[in-house]
């Protein structure tokens, strides 16, 4: 049995695989947390400042559109940074499951639960 669990940004995905009742090989594979954060961070502080710009009236100006465009960007690329490392993941675990001939057992992390601990800075 290959056994995985979604954790938190800064454990990521532990993976154990059993064999008659005992783990046999066990790894934590994560994602950079910090690369992660600080760019989510930076996406939230342009949004913030093109919203004040905005309410003061000047959401026409080139300025204001490009740091618009850029939050926009900087966040995609978080979705895109996330998405890849996850592709990347189960591509090696359903390898590994596929040659041990492994019953899979996945304990995952809910969209509502990750965008809380985005909100919470982890």
């Amino acid at each position: 049995m290959l056994a995985i669990d979604v954790n938190s940004w800064g454990h990521g995905i532990a993976w154990g695989l059993i064999r008659n009742g005992e783990i046999v090989s066990f790894k934590q594979d994560g994602l950079n947390p910090r690369r992660i954060v600080s760019l989510y961070n930076q996406a939230v502080k342009r949004e913030r400042k093109v919203g004040r710009l905005k309410r003061l009236g000047l959401g026409e100006v080139a300025n204001v559109k490009r740091a618009g465009r850029l939050a926009r960007r900087l966040r995609s690329r978080v979705y895109r940074l996330i998405r890849a490392e996850a592709v990347f993941l189960a591509r090696k675990l359903t390898k590994k499951a596929l040659r041990y001939g492994a019953f899979v057992v996945i304990d995952d992390v809910d969209w509502e639960g990750l965008r809380e601990l985005l909100m919470r800075k982890y």
